[in-house]
């Protein structure tokens, strides 16, 4: 059973029996099955547990039976949605490994956290609406919803048909509800779309390699949205698309979190930029805060001091303080 209570606390125990748990039904569709890949096993699973619809075509009764069993041992879990979500990242590294696929799907986990961090203390008093315009697996938007304190209208979008399949998969095991659309961010349609928050990954849209994609998707969400939060890398500001950027960018930055240098595989150094679609703005900090290695942040003075610079940062520009309104 899933428990989504206020109860956040993380037991290794429940993220290793359920991992155990789900890979034996994997490995078992891939032995006996006509579906030959982890990631596809995944897929076919996580919809078998979640009671929709599966093409049983290559898997016989024997193994329905077998899958079964594998549905009751789960459910016999006491397990939290987060508990739910950290164990179907290590399945996703599994079946993104089996068929070469890129790692860069899997976020690191203080993305999330510190999505979720800004965002409840921007937003006081109000439940929130974010659109998450590259998805990817879903990983990040469900790390987000599960940290938050505030119900959230969740949208996420992808123009591949995968991102989002395997997407809806995740958000059902998480037991958390989405509106998940294949569909380019950048399409038409989406030009009225209106909503609190707009996440943008700039790393996790792995098919598109066009650095001005990323420079009109801040362009395009900073004017639907109340805030943008996008994540960057450190030549961001300085590649020859970002001066059409800076001329068609209609809004305010309002600051920059540095992480840390070593937190993605790729060795770059990836930054967090916090915009807003007001500009006209008086009273509010621009700022630049680094976070140090994660070490680091076993230090409870360096610890406080950080978090004490954050909280006074994101008060600065929270929505009551920047729109007036509560």
């Amino acid at each position: 059973m899933i428990d989504k209570s206020l109860d956040k606390s993380i037991e290794m125990n429940n993220i290793e029996a359920y991992y155990d748990i789900y890979d034996k039904a994997c490995m078992l569709i891939v032995d006996k099955s006509n579906y030959k890949k982890y990631i596809d096993a995944f897929y076919l699973f996580g919809n078998f547990l979640n009671g929709s619809y599966i093409n049983t075509n290559g898997i016989d009764d024997k193994l329905l039976k077998k899958l079964d069993n594998q549905v009751f041992l789960i459910e016999k879990l006491n397990i939290n949605n987060e508990e739910v979500r950290q164990a179907v990242m290590l399945l996703l590294v599994k079946g993104l490994k089996h068929s070469n696929m890129n790692l860069s799907y899997i976020a690191p986990d203080i993305l999330p956290f510190l999505y979720s961090y800004i965002i409840d203390r921007l937003y006081d008093n109000k439940d929130v609406s974010i659109i998450d315009v590259n998805v990817g697996l879903g990983v990040i938007g469900n790390g987000l919803i599960n940290e938050s304190n505030k119900n959230i209208d969740f949208t996420g979008l992808s123009s591949d048909e995968f991102e989002i399949n395997i997407s809806k998969v995740v958000f059902d095991l998480c037991m958390n509800e989405a509106n998940l659309l294949v569909m380019d961010a950048l399409d038409k349609r989406l030009d009225n779309f209106s909503s609190d928050v707009a996440i943008i990954n700039s790393y996790n849209n792995i098919n598109n390699d066009n650095k001005n994609y990323y420079y009109s998707l801040i362009t395009k969400y900073n004017k639907l949205c109340d805030y943008t939060i996008s994540l960057i890398d450190d030549e961001f500001f300085s590649r020859d698309e970002a001066k059409q950027f800076k001329k068609e960018f209609k809004g305010t930055i309002l600051g920059l979190i540095v992480l840390p240098n070593d937190l993605f595989k790729s060795g770059k150094r990836m930054n967090i930029l916090i915009s807003t679609r007001s500009d006209k703005l008086v009273n509010y900090d621009l700022s630049i805060l680094t976070i140090p290695s994660l070490n680091d942040l076993n230090n409870k003075e360096k610890l406080n001091n950080l978090t004490n610079k954050l909280n006074n940062w994101l008060e600065s520009i929270s929505f009551k303080n920047i729109y007036g309104k509560d």
